[in-house]
């Protein structure tokens, strides 16, 4: 990856360049690849699929005299799902640090192994607990056996087995999912359950599988993205009354939902007003629970 990333760079500018584009997802997900200047077509990299190795990530530096800030939301796929189908369990994952990804493994696990009496903790079994998430992620966005089947390369017929009990386990996610798949086929659309309501319209020739698995992600996918959105504007309203003294405070990049920000080395304390603004909006997304937001200050990208 990145052979040719120094191909890219503006002979003008001295950076690399990159154009993001607001509707071109399905979800409402930030897209970002070729770029415009005057009407002609530039190359751009993809900044959504840069690796997340420091090998890659610590490439991009910040100028003299400031840092990069990376601030990103803490499990912001769980905290939608929690207030989204206030599952009582995914709701205690959140507001009480209930160790869902143990609690969903041990009983997958039994089955998987026929052995009732096995435990996955942090501390014991931690492989299981860790190969498990996929799975957990998966169901929020509408997997059903066959990914599980694929993900833990188990037989169909187990993966039958171990996706009912998830829904045993999560019983008002699935109640909530299940009623966002009929609302879609009824209605040929679904919208999000963001402030902004945003739709998704299906057509007579999407099949019954295709409206039931996009209607299953749309939700937090699309509220997350959102959230992204509003967030970094609002960051950007920031930068423009620091900007006079600091030309060089800007967003300078995006990913999934994580802000990438350049600020002054000496003022950290703009740093954390960034990442207040992160939660404040997302807070406005959720209800029940509360988003957190992490923060990493280096001269270079590091998360």
């Amino acid at each position: 990856y990145g052979a040719k990333f120094a191909e890219q760079v503006n002979k003008v500018t001295g950076r690399i360049h990159t154009e993001y584009r607001q509707t071109a997802t399905a979800t409402g997900r930030l897209s970002s690849s070729k770029y415009k200047v005057h009407d002609k077509v530039r190359e751009g990299y993809n900044a959504q699929n840069i690796p997340k190795t420091e090998a890659m990530r610590n490439c991009f530096m910040a100028d003299d005299g400031y840092m990069i800030v990376t601030i990103d939301y803490s499990g912001q796929e769980t905290v939608l799902a929690a207030s989204q189908s206030k599952d009582p369990m995914i709701m205690a994952s959140v507001n009480e640090g209930t160790d869902l990804h143990s609690y969903l493994a041990t009983g997958t696990f039994r089955i998987v192994y026929n052995d009732p009496e096995l435990i996955v903790t942090e501390k014991h079994n931690k492989p299981l607990r860790t190969a498990h998430k996929p799975i957990l992620f998966g169901v929020f966005y509408g997997a059903q056996a066959s990914r599980v089947s694929q993900v833990l390369n188990i037989p169909k017929s187990i993966a039958t087995q171990v996706y009912n009990n998830i829904r045993k386990l999560l019983p008002d996610f699935f109640t909530y999912q299940d009623s966002v798949q009929k609302f879609a086929l009824s209605n040929m659309y679904i919208h999000d359950h963001s402030k902004y309501k945003r739709r998704r319209w299906f057509t007579k020739d999407d099949p019954k599988h295709r409206i039931e698995k996009q209607a299953s992600n749309f939700g937090m996918q699309s509220s997350g993205a959102s959230m992204m959105k509003e967030a970094l504007v609002t960051i950007e309203e920031f930068l423009k009354t620091i900007r006079p003294e600091y030309p060089l405070a800007r967003i300078i990049g995006t990913v999934h939902d994580e802000a990438i920000i350049q600020l002054p080395a000496d003022r950290k304390d703009y740093a954390e007003r960034c990442k207040s603004i992160m939660i404040e909006v997302g807070n406005s997304f959720v209800e029940g629970v509360s988003l957190k937001a992490s923060l990493a200050w280096e001269p270079f990208w590091t998360k």
